[in-house]
């Protein structure tokens, strides 16, 4: 299935924590930019867009949650949709 989510992180992360969730959530098959047409879209602040991402919604979430509370000791604010 094709999601697009929002993880906004609580606290104040640095660049580091941020450059660490970014790639927890690449391995979650969720990415902040697209190539349509040979050209790179970055996607606004805190999205993602997962393309056949095998995960079910919940299961995504709790993962997503996971990553936020490893990278920042906190859950992050998340929306969801497919």
């Amino acid at each position: 299935m094709n999601v697009t989510c929002r993880a906004e992180l609580f606290g104040s992360p640095t660049r580091e924590q941020y450059d660490r969730f970014h790639a927890l959530m690449s391995g979650l098959g969720l990415e902040r930019a697209i190539t349509r047409h040979g050209k790179l879209y970055r996607l606004p602040t805190a999205e993602y867009l997962g393309v056949n991402v095998s995960s079910l919604l919940h299961t995504l979430a709790l993962k997503i949650t996971k990553a936020a509370m490893d990278v920042t000791g906190h859950i992050c604010k998340l929306e969801i949709s497919i």
